[in-house]
């Protein structure tokens, strides 16, 4: 409330680029493009966006050879389709927590 949303914003361009780091790729996510559709779209693609981060993410861990929360993409989405889409990012923030401290 205090930042307006602002903050909600940072956060999706963090986990992003977080989530870049992770997989090791550059090119996905691209946290603008993706908030750029989120915006156009009126937060429909918004859902998709949480959806592809977790799968992406999902990856990333696995890549390193580490264990992942297979539910990880679904809880997200379906998350996001009850209503309750502050529930994804903060699931893929733990599980980007959990990453950053094996490391």
């Amino acid at each position: 409330m205090v930042t307006c949303g602002f903050y909600g914003i940072v956060w999706f361009l963090n986990i992003a680029k977080d989530i870049q780091t992770a997989c090791g790729n550059v090119d996905e996510p691209n946290g603008t493009k993706d908030l750029l559709l989120t915006l156009v779209t009126c937060g429909l693609y918004g859902i998709y966006c949480w959806f592809k981060y977790a799968t992406l993410l999902n990856e990333g861990i696995q890549a390193q050879g580490k264990p992942v929360n297979e539910n990880l993409p679904v809880i997200c989405l379906v998350s996001c389709l009850l209503g309750f889409g502050i529930v994804a990012p903060f699931l893929i923030q733990s599980e980007l927590n959990k990453l950053a401290i094996a490391n």
